[in-house]
C-alpha cells in the first residue's frame, strides 16, 4: 500500500521519504519527488536503514511548505516525531510498517559474504514474488550474471530472522510496535488472511492497514480513489501480524552473537551450530550441586576448554536422580555460564542419550563422581553409558574421593562394563590409578584438578562480585566438618596472629554444622563471596580439598586440616606436588600449631611446580580431545536408543494420562464448585422457606385483622342504621308538631339558633 500512498502525495506535488538499497546493498533513506521513482523504495528490506541526516532534511522540506510522506519502521517514525517537536507537522504524513524486528547489519554482511563466495552482489530481493504471494524465496543477483536463490527454510539468514535469533535486543520489547502507534497509518502484508472469513485470499498479495489518526483517515480516503479495493475488518482478524510490544527471544540468541563476535566459524556453520544446538564438547557432571568446590571445579573446566578454543556446554545428572539437579547453579550470585551453554535437564538417564546430538566429545568432570556413596543418588550417570560408542568419551581428573572402592558387587560389575566404553581416563589421585587397574583393568593418568588449569583472572572476575568484608586484615576459614578440635586450632591462630576471624562452612546442613562448635559462621555465602574471602584474607584455614586448591591459586598463607572422612589422599597428593606437605595438619596437632603458623610459604617454587603440572595436564587433555574415534554404535547403544524411544512413548502416555487427570481434576473442581453452589442454593432456599412461612403467618394475621375490621364495620353500620331510623322518627314527630302548632316568625328564628348551637 505504500506505493499507492506515495502516488497520492506525489500527485499533489509533495515528496516521499522511503528506503532504497544502494549499489553496495546498504539500506538508506532517500527523498523522491517523481512517480517513476517509487520503484526505488519498493520491496522488503530485512535490514535496518541508515537514517543519517534524513530527519534534518524532512524538517527543511516542511519549513519550505512541502507536503511530506515518511515511510519507515515504528521506532524510526517515533524518532522523527521526537526530532520535529516544535515544528509545524500539519503537512507531514507518516506510515509505519508492521515490523517483525531488525537483524544486525553485521549478521547481514557476514551472510552476504558467505553466500556470495567472492562474487560482487548488485541486487537483492528478500521476497521474490514470481509465484504465490507467500514468496518464500530470497534472491541475490551478481555482476557476473550468476545468482543465489534459496527458500527461506534453507537460507540461514532467513532462518535466523524468522526464528527471532538475529534481531537487535530492543526489537524483542518494542513499545512502538503496539497500539497506540505513532504513524498516521500502519501497514504490512496481511498475515492470517486465510483465517479471515470476510476476505477471499487470491494469493496475489493483500495488505492490512491500521488507521491511527485523522490525517491517516484523510490519506486513506485519497488512496481509495486510486482504484484500490478495501474492506474493513476487525482487529482480531489481524492478530497474526505483529501489533504487540513483546515477542519471544530465541533462547540461543546471546550464544549466536557471542560466537559471531569471536569469528571462529563461517556464517553458515555458525548458524547451523547454534540453531541445531551443536557444540565441540559436552561436560558431564554436577555443575549445579550445592557445593563451592564442585561448582568451581566444573566452572574451571568449562573456562579452560573455552580458552583452548572449544565451544562447550554443561550437562547435568537427570531429573530422576534422588539428589536432583537445578536448572542453573544455585550458589552463584548470577549464572556464570554463557547464555545457551547450560543444557536442558533430561527426565531420566535414558533420556540423557539426546545429548549425543549436541557434540562428538564428552568429558566427565572432576570431583568425587566415582565415590560409591554418590553412585545411586545421582542415578548411576557417572560412567556415561548413555553416550554412544561413536563419541569420544573422556574423564578428566575423576575421583573416588578415597583410596578404596566400597561399592556393592553388582555396582562394581555395572561400572566394569560401563568403563570399557570410555576412551581416555584421567584421575585426580595416584590411588585412583591403582583402583582403575584393580577394579576395571583400565589404565589411568593422574592430572591436576581443573581449578588449576583455568586462568586465575576468571576467578578474579567472580571474586570481584563478592560481598566486601568489614576488615582490612582477617583470618578466613572454610570448615566442612566443624569440631571442637578445629575450633581450638582457629582460636589459637586468631590469638597468635591477633586477627578477627570470618568462618565459612558447607552450603548444606549449616545449622547442624554450627551446632558442633561455639564460633559464629557467616551465612548465605555465594561462590563469589567464598572466593573473595579467600583472595583477600591474611591467613586461611580449611579442611576442604578445594579450599586448599584456592589457597594455592591465590597464593595465601594457609593451614590445611586433614579430613580423612572426605579423603586424605587428595590433600597429600596436591600438597606433595608443590612441596607443602608440612602445611597439612591433623585436628589433634594443637601443640605444634604455633610452629606451623610461623612458617611462611615462598610461592616462587610453588608457582613453578604448579606450572609444570598444568602443562602436563593440559597436554594430556588436548591430546585426548583431538584423538580420533571410529563411527560405530555398539549393540548396547542400539538397545538403549530403542529403550529411550519406548520410554518417550511412556512419557507421552503418562502426559496424556496426566492431561486426562487434569481434565478430571478440573471436572472434580467444577463439581466441587457446583456442589458448593448447590449447597448455597439449598441454604438460600431454606432461608426463603422460613421467610415464606413468616410471610404466610403475617398474611394470616393481616387477613384476620381485615375480617375483624369488617365485622366492626358491619356492627357500626347496624348502629348507624338504627340511629338513622331514630332520626327519621324524630323528624316525623317534629313535622307533626309543626302542623299542629304553627310558630310565629320570632319562634322559628329561636329554633334555628338553638339547632345551630
Amino acid at each position: 500500500m505504500v506505493p499507492v500512498a506515495a502516488s497520492v502525495i506525489l500527485q499533489k506535488q509533495g515528496v516521499v521519504c522511503g528506503v532504497q538499497l544502494t549499489p553496495d546493498l546498504k539500506a538508506q533513506y532517500i527523498v523522491i519527488d517523481q512517480v517513476e521513482d517509487i520503484a526505488k523504495i519498493n520491496g522488503s528490506k530485512y535490514i535496518q536503514a541508515d537514517a543519517t541526516g534524513i530527519y534534518r532534511k524532512i524538517k527543511t522540506l516542511l519549513l519550505e511548505g512541502k507536503t511530506v510522506l515518511f515511510t519507515g519502521l515504528p521506532c524510526q517514525t517515533a524518532g522523527l516525531y521526537n526530532y520535529l517537536k516544535g515544528c509545524d507537522q500539519s503537512r507531514l504524513y507518516t506510515i509505519d510498517m508492521l515490523c517483525h524486528g531488525t537483524p544486525s547489519d553485521k549478521v547481514f554482511r557476514e551472510w552476504l559474504s558467505g553466500v556470495s563466495e567472492g562474487r560482487h552482489a548488485k541486487y537483492i530481493n528478500f521476497r521474490v514474488k514470481d509465484g504465490d504471494w507467500n514468496c518464500n524465496t530470497v534472491c541475490i543477483e551478481y555482476e557476473d550474471g550468476s545468482a543465489y536463490r534459496a527458500d527461506v527454510t534453507d537460507d540461514w539468514f532467513e532462518k535466523l530472522f524468522h526464528y527471532n535469533m538475529s534481531l537487535r535486543k530492543s526489537c524483542y520489547h518494542c513499545k512502538f510496535a503496539e497500539f497506540p502507534r505513532r504513524g498516521d497509518l500502519s501497514t504490512g502484508d496481511f498475515h492470517g488472511i486465510e483465517d479471515c472469513q470476510d476476505i477471499e485470499d487470491d494469493h496475489k498479495g493483500t495488505s492490512v492497514i491500521f488507521v491511527n489518526s485523522d490525517k491517516g483517515q484523510m490519506l486513506l480516503n485519497e488512496m481509495k480513489k486510486e482504484n484500490v479495493w478495501m474492506k474493513e475488518i476487525s482487529v482480531e482478524d489481524s492478530k497474526k501480524n505483529r501489533i504487540c510490544a513483546d515477542i519471544e527471544e530465541h533462547p540461543y540468541r546471546d550464544r549466536f552473537f557471542r560466537l559471531l563476535r569471536e569469528e571462529k566459524y563461517d556464517f553458515a556453520n555458525l548458524a547451523k551450530r547454534v540453531l541445531e544446538h551443536k557444540f565441540d564438547i559436552g561436560i558431564v557432571g554436577i555443575p549445579t550441586v550445592e557445593n563451592h568446590g564442585s561448582n568451581l571445579s566444573y566452572y574451571g573446566l568449562y573456562r579452560t576448554l573455552q580458552h583452548m578454543g572449544y565451544d562447550v556446554f554443561m550437562m547435568e545428572r537427570p531429573k530422576s536422580a534422588w539428589w536432583a539437579p537445578h536448572e542453573t547453579p544455585v550458589i552463584f550470585r548470577e549464572n556464570p555460564y554463557d547464555s545457551g551453554d547450560l543444557c536442558e535437564l533430561f527426565e531420566s538417564r535414558l533420556q540423557l542419550q539426546k545429548a549425543n546430538d549436541y557434540a562428538d566429545t564428552f568429558i566427565l568432570g572432576s570431583d568425587q563422581l566415582w565415590y560409591e556413596g554418590l553412585y545411586a543418588c545421582f542415578d548411576k550417570f557417572c560412567f556415561m553409558d548413555y553416550i554412544h560408542e561413536n563419541k569420544n568419551k573422556i574423564t578428566y581428573a575423576a575421583s573416588f574421593g578415597r583410596s578404596e572402592y566400597h561399592a556393592t558387587r553388582e555396582e562394581k560389575a555395572e561400572a566394569a562394563f560401563y568403563i570399557q566404553g570410555i576412551d581416555h581416563i584421567s584421575v585426580r589421585e595416584e590411588s585412583a590409578v591403582e583402583l582403575c587397574r584393580q577394579e576395571w583393568n583400565r589404565e589411568a593418568v593422574v592430572v591436576l584438578d581443573p581449578v588449576f588449569l583455568c586462568p586465575t583472572e576468571e576467578y578474579e572476575k567472580l571474586a570481584d562480585k563478592g560481598k566486601k568484608t568489614a576488615y582490612n586484615q582477617y583470618i578466613a576459614t572454610y570448615i566442612l566438618d566443624p569440631s571442637p578440635e578445629k575450633q581450638q586450632i582457629i582460636e589459637k591462630a586468631a590469638q597468635k596472629l591477633e586477627l578477627p576471624v570470618i568462618n565459612m562452612t558447607d552450603v548444606v546442613n549449616v545449622e547442624e554444622k554450627c551446632a558442633q562448635w561455639d564460633l559464629d559462621m557467616e551465612s548465605d555465602v555465594s561462590n563469589e563471596d567464598w572466593l573473595r574471602r579467600i583472595r583477600e584474607c591474611t591467613f586461611f584455614i580449611t579442611d576442604s580439598f578445594h579450599g586448599t586448591c584456592f589457597a594455592l591459586i591465590f597464593e595465601k598463607q594457609f593451614l590445611a586440616i586433614g579430613n580423612a572422612y572426605r579423603g586424605l589422599d587428595r590433600f597429600t597428593e596436591i600438597l606433595g606436588k608443590v612441596g607443602l606437605k608440612d602445611h597439612l595438619v591433623s585436628a589433634e596437632e594443637i601443640d605444634t600449631l604455633e610452629e606451623k603458623l610461623g612458617q611462611s610459604i615462598a610461592y616462587d617454587k610453588v608457582r613453578s611446580a604448579l606450572q609444570r603440572e598444568k602443562e602436563k595436564s593440559g597436554e594430556w587433555l588436548k591430546n585426548a580431545i583431538c584423538a580420533g574415534k571410529e563411527n560405530r554404535l555398539s549393540g548396547y547403544d542400539i538397545i538403549q536408543k530403542e529403550r529411550m524411544k519406548e520410554e518417550e512413548q511412556l512419557f507421552w502416555q503418562k502426559n496424556m494420562i496426566d492431561a486426562h487427570g487434569n481434565v478430571l481434576g478440573a471436572h472434580d473442581t467444577r463439581l466441587a464448585v457446583y456442589d458448593g453452589a448447590l449447597g448455597e442454593l439449598q441454604k438460600d432456599a431454606e432461608q426463603r422457606r422460613i421467610l415464606f412461612e413468616i410471610q404466610q403467618k403475617q398474611m394470616q394475621e393481616f387477613q384476620d385483622a381485615i375480617l375483624q375490621l369488617r365485622q366492626q364495620k358491619e356492627e357500626m353500620n347496624s348502629v348507624l342504621c338504627e340511629l338513622q331510623g331514630k332520626n327519621q322518627a324524630l323528624e316525623e314527630e317534629i313535622r307533626q308538631i309543626k302542623e299542629k302548632f304553627p310558630l310565629k316568625r320570632w319562634a322559628k328564628r329561636f329554633i334555628q339558633r338553638f339547632r345551630r348551637r
